[in-house]
C-alpha cells in the first residue's frame, strides 16, 4: 500500500535522483546509504534512480543504439530458459534512458505477449514513456495491470501520471484519479497533491485548490513547503 512520504523523504528522494541524472555517482550512492542508516527504508524507485545511470552496477545495461538494445532484446525472448524479468526491466530501462521511448513501449508489449510477467520496475518505466507521449489514458491501464498482477504501486508512479494528467490539462480528472484511489486505500503523497493544486491555480481555480490544500490533513496527508 502506498504509504504517506516524509518531507525529508521526498526530497531525498529527489535528490538521488538529480544526482543520478547529473552522474555525480559517489554523492549519490552515500545519499542512499544514509537514507537507509536512518531507517528510511529506500522504494525500489530510488533504488534504481540511485543506480540508473551507473554503468558498471548490476542494474544497468548500455547499448550501442536502440537497434543493438532492440536486437538483445529479440535474442533474449527466444532464448532458453528466458532471462528473469529484472533483465528485461534492465533493457526497457536503457531504452527510456535513450529517449527511444517507442522502442520501450514496443519492448513492453511483446514482454506481455512472450508471457514474461511485469514487475514494480518495468510497469514504472512503462508509465514514464505514456506520460513522455502524453498518452496518459494508457497510463490508466499500467496502474490497472499493477493491481491485476498483484503489484501495489508506489507514489512516484502515481504522481507520475498525475504529473501527466495536468500537463495536458486534465486536471480535474487527475483530482477524480486521487479520490478513486483513496478509497481502494492507498495515501497519495504531499507531492501528488502540490501537482494539483498547481494546476487548479493555473486554471484560474484558485478556490478549488484551497480547498484542496485545506483538506490535506483530514485526506491524511500533511501538506508541505510546496503545497
Amino acid at each position: 500500500m502506498v504509504g504517506r512520504v516524509s518531507r525529508c523523504q521526498c526530497f531525498q528522494f529527489n535528490a538521488i535522483q538529480q544526482l543520478s541524472m547529473a552522474r555525480i555517482i559517489h554523492r549519490n550512492c552515500s545519499l542512499f546509504h544514509r537514507r537507509r542508516k536512518t531507517g528510511m527504508t529506500p522504494t525500489p524507485s530510488s533504488y534504481f534512480a540511485s543506480n540508473s545511470t551507473t554503468p558498471t552496477t548490476s542494474n544497468s545495461v548500455t547499448f550501442a543504439s536502440v537497434d543493438d538494445a532492440l536486437d538483445s532484446f529479440s535474442k533474449m525472448l527466444h532464448m532458453n530458459p528466458r532471462p528473469s524479468v529484472v533483465k528485461f526491466g534492465q533493457l526497457v530501462n536503457s531504452l527510456v534512458r535513450m529517449n527511444a521511448f517507442q522502442a520501450a513501449l514496443y519492448a513492453s508489449r511483446q514482454m506481455e505477449l512472450a508471457g514474461v510477467p511485469h514487475n514494480l520496475y518495468t510497469l514504472s518505466m512503462l508509465l514514464r514513456c505514456f506520460c513522455k507521449f502524453g498518452r496518459v489514458d494508457f497510463g490508466y491501464a499500467v496502474l490497472s495491470r499493477a493491481l491485476k498482477f498483484g503489484i501495489q504501486f508506489d507514489d512516484v508512479m502515481l504522481s507520475t501520471l498525475i504529473d501527466g494528467l495536468c500537463k495536458v490539462g486534465r486536471v480535474i480528472e487527475a483530482a477524480r484519479l486521487v479520490h478513486k484511489i483513496r478509497i481502494l486505500g492507498y495515501h497519495p503523497d504531499a507531492f501528488s497533491y502540490t501537482i494539483i493544486i498547481d494546476g487548479l491555480c493555473k486554471l484560474g481555480q484558485t478556490s478549488a485548490g484551497l480547498e484542496l490544500l485545506k483538506n490535506m490533513k483530514e485526506f491524511g496527508c500533511q501538506p508541505n513547503e510546496w503545497s
